[in-house]
Order: structure tokens, then C-alpha cells, then sequence
């Protein structure tokens, strides 16, 4: 009786791992668990950005499946309205922006904060199971010129670029629920999102197509 209550410890606190702030015993299963949060979800939210001559503070929904990723950012609709989107950056073989003027590929010159953003957030779950051993001993990667840092518990702390120039910044609540993101430059915060609501379940991302191409 005595080793079977032993063992029931073992497991809740290994399970327990996962879920709190305290340094868990190491394990492949928690690791991998994070991965495939990454992997599909849905995020509602507000987003401040200030770039550049561009600044607003707007609501943001941010969906992943293992094949597509989307950003739609929202302008509120008169007196309620359904509100859509004035500006969009989607990933699936590129990265597409669709604004006011209308859709295209994104450019490496002018749309570098939407490229570095997105392709981070949008790879987060391949990242992690292809780099599992190291991060699992060292709660460290270092790879194609980005550090990733994790807490003793798996959860993604920062992406920072290896000048330190560009950094993603993750807080999570007491109960463990992702809370902001931050993306800062030179120390600056660029991006900042405040999140309500981030689900798992099985979802949908509309494909964006480059059909109207802005001149």
C-alpha cells in the first residue's frame, strides 16, 4: 500500500511539472506537450503597436494549425458592427500581408517587423521537436542567429536575436494560461498583446490568397 502511495506521488508530481512554476523532473512527454500547444491554437486579444509613423491600439485574433498560420487585426465596426479586418499577415508556403491597399508578398526591406514576428510564432512547434534533446538538458537553444530561452517548466520565455537587437517576450498568468506577448527593438516595445482568451481546440484558418495583388 505503502508503494503504491509512493508512486501515485511520483506521477502528480511529474505531471505537476508542466503545470506550475517549480523546476519539474525532466521529461520528454512535458516538453513535447509544449510543442504541440504551439502547434494549433486560437488567441483573442488586444494588440498596441508603434512602428515607425504607425501606431494603434486594435483587437487581434492569432490562429495556428500545423499548416497555416494567420494574424487578422481589427478595426471595431460602427455602433457594433462586425468588425474586419484592416490589416492581416498570413503564413502558409510565404508570408502574405493584406492591408488597406490591398494583398501582397511580404517585402524583406519594408515589412521586416511582420516577417520576424510571424515566421517566429508561426515555427515555434517544428522548432521545439526538432531541438528537444538540447532544450530538454539545457532550457537553451541557440539556432539560425535566435535564442530561445524556457523556464525550468517548458514554457517559452523569450525569442532574442543573437545582437539582442530583437527579442519576443512570453508572461503567463498564475494559472499557467499564456498572458502577453511582447516583441521589443533596440529595447523598445513594438508589439505589445494583452490576451484574453487562448484555446487548443481544433480550428480552421482561412487561406488568404495573393489574388489582388496591390500595384
Amino acid at each position: 500500500m505503502l508503494e503504491k502511495i509512493v508512486t501515485l506521488i511520483l506521477i502528480a508530481g511529474v505531471l505537476a511539472g508542466c503545470a506550475t512554476s517549480q523546476r519539474p523532473i525532466a521529461t520528454e512527454d512535458c516538453l513535447i506537450e509544449r510543442a504541440d500547444q504551439w502547434d494549433m491554437y486560437r488567441i483573442d486579444g488586444v494588440i498596441e503597436l508603434n512602428h515607425d509613423q504607425l501606431s494603434f491600439r486594435k483587437n487581434i485574433v492569432i490562429r495556428k494549425t500545423p499548416e497555416r498560420f494567420r494574424i487578422d487585426i481589427f478595426d471595431t465596426g460602427l455602433f457594433g458592427a462586425k468588425p474586419t479586418p484592416f490589416l492581416t499577415v498570413y503564413r502558409e508556403d510565404e508570408i502574405l500581408i493584406r492591408d488597406t491597399e490591398g494583398t501582397r508578398t511580404a517585402d524583406p526591406l519594408t515589412d521586416s517587423l511582420y516577417i520576424q514576428w510571424a515566421g517566429q510564432l508561426s515555427t515555434l512547434a517544428d522548432v521545439i521537436r526538432q531541438n528537444y534533446h538540447e532544450i530538454l538538458h539545457n532550457w537553451k537553444l541557440e539556432e539560425y542567429g535566435l535564442v530561445y530561452d524556457f523556464s525550468y517548466n517548458y514554457q517559452l520565455e523569450s525569442i532574442t536575436s543573437t545582437d539582442g537587437n530583437r527579442m519576443l517576450e512570453f508572461e503567463y498568468a498564475d494559472d499557467d494560461r499564456l498572458s502577453r506577448i511582447r516583441y521589443r527593438e533596440n529595447g523598445m516595445i513594438v508589439i505589445d498583446i494583452i490576451i484574453d482568451k487562448m484555446s487548443f481546440d481544433p480550428l480552421r484558418v482561412n487561406e488568404l490568397n495573393n489574388t489582388n495583388q496591390r500595384k
